[in-house]
């Protein structure tokens, strides 16, 4: 199955020796199931025509959905474009704050402080591409920014205290998911410690002991993967 990845970042050149840029990381954490075809939306690079892939996947991002960079409005406008021909899409992250942004809801910077650590979701609407099934996951999670406000037309499918929005749909063909089953222990540890300067002691000691309890990463990438390709001609 061919999906568009809409590289919304490049990873800082002192981590890349742990799991490659953006690209690389999805790739070995789709592996063969998935074909990604790469999109540098950052340097204007998007597709032209939406059949060019059977769905695209919105990567994270340093960035803030609601900074006034015109390459994000590019990729809202895109957005948009694909929920109107009911295009199979899935937002991580930043990709999953701007999902909400472009469909009339809202993200913002979090009163709740950075949201770090393998976090635990409760599932509260399961859904059939949710194979193997769980009533809760456990995946990364690095932010500042959450989605305050879901599109009107979106249903919540997990959450928890600290992100209440961590995982919804508009429709059957968008998926937008705040946390990262796309980064390995390693790298989240390394990327947090190159913000410890900014980042709460006592948030980075909580986050360090949290990685001893694992995490679903590959579960929630089989998900991703299900729902791609639920309803599809793949």
């Amino acid at each position: 199955m061919k999906i568009g990845l809409l590289k919304c970042c490049d990873v800082n050149d002192e981590l890349r020796d742990i799991s490659g840029d953006y690209d690389e990381m999805f790739a070995c954490a789709f592996g063969p199931q998935i074909s990604f075809k790469v999109y540098d939306v950052k340097n204007g690079e998007l597709p032209d025509q939406l059949n060019e892939c059977e769905g695209y996947l919105i990567t994270g991002s340093a960035s803030s959905t609601y900074e006034k960079l015109d390459w994000i409005g590019e990729v809202e406008e895109l957005i948009r474009r694909c929920h109107r021909e009911r295009k199979k899409t899935v937002g991580i992250c930043f990709g999953h704050q701007l999902i909400a942004q472009a469909l009339d809801g809202q993200s913002a910077l979090s009163d709740k402080g950075w949201g770090i650590a393998c976090r635990p979701v409760a599932i509260k609407t399961p859904k059939t591409w949710m194979q193997p099934g769980l009533e809760s996951y456990r995946i990364p999670y690095v932010h500042q920014d959450q989605v305050q406000q879901l599109p009107s037309q979106a249903e919540l499918l997990g959450g928890n205290d600290h992100c209440h929005y961590g995982m919804y749909m508009v429709g059957t063909h968008i998926l937008a998911i705040q946390g990262h089953p796309e980064f390995s222990a390693d790298y989240t540890r390394a990327l947090e410690n190159t913000r410890k300067d900014i980042i709460p002691a006592d948030v980075m000691t909580e986050a360090k002991s949290s990685y001893l309890e694992g995490s679903d990463n590959e579960v929630v990438i089989q998900w991703i993967i299900n729902f791609f390709r639920e309803n599809s001609k793949a």
